[in-house]
């Protein structure tokens, strides 16, 4: 499994939130953007999210 980490505080609390039609990862440390997620890595970032305790997806509407 790919690991996602902040490259500024090393933190494993990531969000997603939708920026107009794209969807960027974010620290939910330091609130850093980390980078943009396509559609087919999409499902990776959410199940990273999801097993490291987040539960930050309600940034994402469907």
């Amino acid at each position: 499994m790919k690991m996602y980490e902040c490259p500024k505080c090393k933190s494993k609390d990531l969000f997603l939130r939708e920026s107009g039609t794209q969807k960027g990862l974010y620290c939910g440390d330091c609130g850093a953007w980390i980078k943009w997620v396509g559609k087919k890595e999409l499902p990776l970032v959410e199940r990273f999210i999801e097993e490291n305790g987040g539960n930050h997806n309600a940034d994402i509407a469907d």
